[in-house]
């Protein structure tokens, strides 16, 4: 699942005049002085096999859940950021010779702030998708 998103975020030309190359797939807690903004961490947190009848121990379909936190310093950007985000995540039907994605929907959503270990703030807004895999 790593592999498509990053695929999908890394090649949008919708994104990177807004993240740039700021898209990670793993968290560090830095200093605020360190971060450039917006950026976006993305977890796969959840996997829902969906075992058909008579398909055996294999399952036919897979739910996962990704999860990205947004980081900002100016919250009317950090929304804007998020939207063109949601609608790349959306648009994502990307496949290899073992899966295929099908479907991926905005499943949750949350906003707050968050103090950096140099005592400065930061917007971070939650932004949870589910996204419909097929395996072939």
């Amino acid at each position: 699942m790593g592999k498509f998103i990053y695929q999908q975020l890394a090649n949008s030309s919708d994104l990177a005049p807004r993240f740039g190359n700021r898209i990670y797939p793993v968290h560090t807690n830095r200093k605020r002085s360190e971060l450039e903004f917006p950026n976006a961490v993305y977890t796969v947190s959840g996997l829902i096999p969906d075992y058909k009848k008579g398909g055996g121990a294999h399952s036919k379909d897979d739910t996962y859940e990704v999860e990205f936190d947004v980081y900002g310093d100016s919250y009317l950007s950090l929304i804007e950021d998020c939207y063109l985000l949601r609608l790349e995540m959306e648009k994502m039907r990307l496949s290899d010779s073992k899966h295929s994605i099908v479907k991926v929907e905005l499943a949750d959503y949350y906003e707050g702030a968050e103090i950096t270990t140099d005592n400065a703030l930061m917007y971070v807004i939650g932004i949870v998708f589910s996204v419909r895999v097929k395996c072939k």
